[in-house]
């Protein structure tokens, strides 16, 4: 079974994600740290099949107000260079204190944003994966950049 929430509530439960990657030293920007191989189970670490690929620092205002159970991260500048080339499979969000916050799955540009509940959706957000590439495999030197990463949760209309 799955939680569905008032549109109230899941705007409520965004803010505080975007309050915790927000969180730290003023001066520092939150980041993203995107993966190859198996995502592991918790935020505490990696898995021995893990290679860090690029690091994207996010907007001094990383996401936009949540508004109908989804923030949308702010658009960033493309300014990392790739160290190593490799399939993109997972992120980990880190906040201004460099302490992790969150992972997700990546995935390419292939779903949308799903229907609303009244619409004939199961709910609202993206369809696969939290953060999109126009590709998934990253090239070494290459400058990657965010194509859209959104926080979620599921709303009943």
């Amino acid at each position: 079974m799955s939680l569905l929430f008032t549109e109230a509530s899941s705007n409520a439960l965004v803010t505080v994600l975007i309050d915790a990657i927000s969180a730290g030293e003023a001066a520092n920007r939150p980041y993203v740290e995107i993966y190859a191989g198996t995502r592991p189970c918790d935020t505490s670490g990696t898995n021995d099949d893990n290679i860090l690929l690029a690091t994207v620092q996010l907007n001094t205002v990383p996401f936009a107000a949540p508004e109908n159970g989804m923030a949308i991260a702010n658009e960033s500048t493309p300014q990392t260079n790739i160290p190593t080339g490799g399939v993109a499979t997972w992120f980990r969000v880190y906040n201004r204190s460099a302490v992790a916050v969150l992972d997700g799955d990546i995935t390419l540009p292939v779903g949308n944003i799903l229907p609303s509940c009244a619409e004939g959706g199961a709910s609202r957000g993206l369809v696969d994966g939290d953060l999109i590439f126009d590709a998934t495999r990253f090239f070494k030197g290459n400058l990657v950049g965010i194509d859209l990463l959104a926080l979620t949760t599921p709303v009943i209309s």
